[in-house]
């Protein structure tokens, strides 16, 4: 079963998730890959459940099946966290260069800086 998360985050997650794996040189996810547009699938599901007529037994396997893909998908993600590079803080910043040629005081400064 795939799950509605699938269409909305999932989008946002699976950009993150290509390039963690292209920084690795692994081959992209197709899990969050559609051959219809995400808009038409959420509202052909969304139209789905309304009409569905579920037994109380049946409900209790769909929520199952629905807490299992939700469990797969974090177990994915916690995987790709374990692949993803360690963020610095704070952001890496290049040395200001204070000699040599390219060196050269600012024409908008009254006071050049030393």
């Amino acid at each position: 079963m795939r799950y509605g998360g699938d269409l909305s985050g999932g989008q946002q997650l699976a950009e993150q998730a290509q390039r963690i794996l292209a920084a690795h040189g692994l081959p992209n996810l197709e899990f969050w890959a559609f051959a219809r547009p995400t808009a038409e699938l959420k509202q052909g599901l969304h139209d789905a459940f309304e009409q569905l007529a579920l037994s109380p037994d049946q409900e209790e396997e769909l929520l199952a099946e629905s807490e299992a893909a939700f469990g797969a998908t974090q177990r994915l993600l916690a995987e790709l966290a374990d692949l993803a590079p360690e963020p610095t803080w704070p952001p890496s910043r290049p040395e200001p260069q204070t000699h040599g040629p390219s060196h050269r005081p600012s024409p908008f400064l009254r006071h050049p800086l030393p």
